[in-house]
């Protein structure tokens, strides 16, 4: 049985756009890593500069790969207090 999800992460330089290495993504744990660091990388972008005094993280709909977005937020910027909800309800059944 082949995975679901098959692909590629290329990693490019910075500097030139050159092909520094094809990494394998079928590897759950590099998948993960992807997908929640660039949620990370999206929402300190979005954020703006953290020495606006915003000090506090809030994350909506925790699931698994939480853990590695707050881990990503930790490295990108500063901030002492963290708010999660499990879940939300939107009057859906």
């Amino acid at each position: 049985m082949s995975p679901a999800l098959q692909g590629v992460i290329c990693l490019h330089s910075g500097t030139d756009g050159a092909l520094l290495a094809l990494i394998d993504s079928v590897t759950v744990t590099v998948t993960a890593w992807r997908t929640e660091l660039a949620a990370a990388l999206a929402t300190g972008l979005i954020a703006g500069p953290g020495s606006d005094g915003a000090h506090t993280v809030g994350v909506i709909r925790v699931g698994a790969q939480t853990e590695l977005t707050i881990r990503g937020l930790r490295t990108l910027r500063a901030w002492n207090r963290l708010g999660a909800v499990a879940k939300v309800d939107l009057g859906r059944e």
